[in-house]
Parts: structure tokens; sequence; C-alpha cells
């Protein structure tokens, strides 16, 4: 803010103005003259929450790294728990159905069971995470899923696993929500959609890793060394926690003044549903994420019982849906960031249901076309998650514990349904008739997208009419306009 009697510095203190950012300098707020103006002319300082001040020469631009590789690992490899101990647990299905001499079904709502707790866990996992602090509640949610995986391990009944997968899932549930909330208090809101993309990459990574040693250790150790092997991992984990994840609650790389209003309300996740523009891309990740963990189920079935391969074969096969779910993370990343997550999203779900429909049609084919088949609905399926979890973030950048939580809770509600219905209409119905349905509600998911609005942001045209925007923004845009009058009020007086 210049005046007559100099420029004014503050420190840290910028906010989003209607046709762009009015950044503020600050000092100790006292005045300083052409001094100070040409010092600032020589070398601005950029500071963001995440990371110490970045020092620009002249001004110009610098690639700028927002968070270290071993914090982003961690927080990939936190949110890998739920994909590893899913396809883990798939590949063991058939030895767990022979101990406890039960049904498919029944063993089915095991893994359905997971994903219930899954989904209704991110619901308080929000505000908590607000409130308590992104580092306190992590660590609560590895607690759960440790606690969780070893009793699963000591499991004498098929009832005794149901309980102890209900722990582990909420466990997981809360774990879920914080790799992107952190990712979103780090980074600004032009970078986001490559971070997300990293931890959507971790997120399929674990698919690829839970086959093969699910399948070899069902083989050679029994089903139950796998909640062996989860429940020392989340215990390396948590001990790693306090060492690699600082406190970030409050950041804002976005550098928005306005304080966020906070909510005590458990139920804020899902009331975000209101509003459209969370709604449709809510929408249609949950269809696909439903149609994923379906097919999860029975791929390891198909293998089975139509071309009789034994589990360490099976994980093996698997593998290549975890390929091409990393290589369309890879390849999306940063087109997230170029052309903007909606486009990806709409493309990669029109497909994603297009690779389904191949992989029912290919049932008891060749196995090199149904290999084919899993490799290509991996590659797209990765791609979509991952773009609309983007685009939620990167339109909420103030609310990312709450649209995640929001996200999450809806993806899973819809995957523990799909798990259930498909245990129980499985034998009757056969493999592929259910693999064409899902492939048709695949692409029923897609037609949502195909109409998001683009999210209107402010216009330096204060009279520009608001038609199109979400109540969100326009709360927003008010907001920010009486921030920058305090702010011009408080610079004049001084």
């Amino acid at each position: 803010v210049h005046s007559s009697r100099g420029l004014m510095m503050y420190k840290g203190s910028s906010l989003s103005s209607l046709g762009g950012q009015l950044s503020v300098g600050l000092t100790e707020g006292r005045p300083s003259g052409s001094v100070a103006q040409k010092e600032m002319n020589e070398k601005k300082v950029l500071k963001c929450s995440s990371t110490e001040e970045i020092a620009v020469e002249g001004g110009g631009p610098q690639t700028k790294k927002y968070m270290s590789f071993a914090l982003l690992t961690f927080l990939g490899l936190v949110a890998m728990f739920g994909p590893v101990q899913g396809t883990m647990y798939t590949v063991a299905v058939r030895d767990i159905q022979e101990t406890f001499n039960a049904s498919l079904a029944i063993v089915g709502l095991t893994l359905s069971i997971f994903l219930w707790c899954a989904a209704i866990g991110p619901i308080p996992t929000g505000p908590a995470a607000d409130h308590f602090g992104r580092r306190p509640v992590l660590m609560v949610g590895l607690a759960f899923f440790i606690l969780g995986s070893f009793l699963c391990a000591t499991s004498s009944t098929v009832w005794e696993l149901l309980a102890w997968r209900a722990v582990q899932g909420l466990g997981y549930a809360i774990c879920s929500v914080i790799p992107s909330t952190v990712v979103s208090d780090m980074v600004p809101k032009e970078e986001k959609g490559s971070y997300i993309g990293i931890i959507w990459f971790y997120i399929f990574l674990g698919p690829g890793i839970g086959p093969l040693l699910g399948g070899y250790m069902t083989e050679y150790f029994g089903w139950r060394s796998n909640f062996i092997f989860l429940g020392a991992w989340s215990s390396l984990m948590m001990l790693w926690c306090p060492l690699q994840l600082k406190e970030t609650k409050g950041l804002n790389c976005d550098q928005r003044t306005q304080k966020p209003k906070s909510s005590n309300s458990k139920l804020q996740a899902i009331t975000m549903l209101r509003d459209m523009q969370v709604a449709r891309p809510v929408l249609c990740g949950s269809l696909l994420f439903g149609t994923l963990w379906g097919t999860s189920f029975l791929y390891p079935q198909i293998l089975y019982d139509v071309y009789g391969y034994p589990p360490s074969v099976v994980g093996i096969m698997i593998i290549l849906r975890s390929v091409g779910a990393m290589l369309g993370t890879i390849l999306t990343r940063r087109l997230n960031d170029k052309i903007g997550p909606k486009p990806v999203a709409k493309l990669t779900a029109v497909f994603t249901s297009i690779f389904c429909i191949m992989m029912g049609a290919t049932v008891g084919e060749h196995i090199s076309s149904v290999l084919v088949a899993l490799f290509c609905f991996g590659f797209t399926a990765a791609s979509c998650l991952g773009a609309v979890e983007s685009l939620l973030v990167k339109e909420f950048p103030g609310k990312a514990p709450f649209v995640v939580a929001c996200l999450q809770f809806s993806i899973k509600i819809v995957a523990a349904i799909f798990v259930t219905v498909i245990g129980a209409v499985v034998e009757k119905a056969g493999y592929q008739l259910i693999l064409y349905t899902l492939g048709i509600v695949c692409f029923c998911g897609s037609i949502p997208i195909m109409f998001c609005d683009k999210r209107v942001e402010a216009a330096n045209d204060p009279e520009k009419p608001d038609i199109g925007m979400s109540s969100v923004a326009k709360e927003n845009i008010k907001e920010d306009k009486c921030g920058i009058d305090e702010i011009r009020n408080e610079a004049t007086s001084s």
C-alpha cells in the first residue's frame, strides 16, 4: 500500500482481492522511505507458511519446494494403508473362507465392514483435525489401525474377525484424511494438483504391493501373517510420525487473511454436499471408487475359479492394474495443473466405464486380454480419482479437511455398498453380468462431472454478476471485500 508518507510494510499479510492478490508487505509497523522501497525492489521476500522464507533476487520467478521428499514419502505411505490391506485381504479371501468354513457372502462382510467404518470415520476427522491439529489426529488413527491389525491376526471366529476389521477400518478412516489436508496446508493452489497426484501415486502403488505380498504370505505363512505385517508397518509409521510431521494447522499458502469460519459440527463434511460444486465431483468419484473396489473383490475370485491360478500367481497378475494406475497418476499429475483437473476427470471417467465393460467381456477368454483390460482400467481409474480430489482441494483451499473428509466418506460408503451387494449376488449372477453392471454404473458417475459448472472466481469488476457462483464463493468474496477495506483503513491511518 503506497502513500505520500512512504511505503508501509507489514510482515506476513496478504489477501485475495477481486482481481487477484493484494499483497501488503509489513515490517514492524514503521513507515520506511525510499531506502526501504529500493531494497524491496532489489530483493523480494516471498514467504509461504509451509516453508522457510524464500528469497528471490530481483523479484524474478523461482521454483519453490513446498515440502521435503521425506515428508511426501511419509504422507504417501500413510495413504497406502487402505489399498495395501484391501488387496492383501482379497487375495486371502479363499483361505479365510476355508479356515472359518463360512460362505463367500459372510467373508465379504469382513471386507465391507472395513469400508463402512472407513466411510464413517472421516466425518469427525475433519473437524478434529482443525481443532486438535493434524499430527495428534493422525497418531490416534495409527493407534486404531495397529490395534485392529494385531487383533485380526488373533481372531478365532469369523465374527471376531468382523469386529476387529471394524476397528482397523476406523483407524484407516482417520489416517486417510490427513495426507491431502497437509498438502493443502503447505502447497499453494497452483501447485496442489501435482502434489495431490503424488499422494494418489502412492495410493495406487498400494494395490501393486498388496497382491504380491498377500499372495506369497498367504500361500507360505497363512492369511494371519498379512495382519501381522500390517500391524508392524503401522507401528513403524507411528514412531516416524512425531519425527517427520510438524504441525501444519493454521498454515495456508494461499494466504487468505480472513479467518475461516470454524464449525464445531461433526457433520460439516456431509453438509458440504449441499453445494453442487462439491456434490458433482464427489458423486463421480464415489461411483468410480465403488466400481474399483467391486473389481478388486471380483478379480481374485475370477482368477481362482475361471483360470485356476494359486494365490501367489494371482497376486502377480493383479499387479498389472496397479502398474496402470501408477502410470496414470504420473502422466496426469501435471495435466491437473496445466489444463485443470476438470477436463482430466471428464475424459478419464468415460474411459474407465468403457474398460470396465471390456473386463466383463474378456472373462473366460485368453488371459492376455484379461490382463490388458485390467491394466487400462487401472490407468484411467487412478487418473480420474486423482483429478477429482485435486479439483475439490483447489476449489476449496480453506476447507480442505472438510472436502477431503466429505469425499472419503462418500466414496467409502458407496464402495461398502457395492462390495456387500456383490458378495451377496456373485454366486447367482455370475462375474460377467456384475462387471457389465459396474461399467454402466461407472458411466452414470461420469455424467455429473460433465455438467460441473466452472467455479466463478472473484473478478476485477465488482459489479460483475455472480450468476453461477456457489454460496461458498459468494461468502469468500464478501469477506475479501471487508478484509481489503480494513487493511486500507489501517494503512492510511498509520
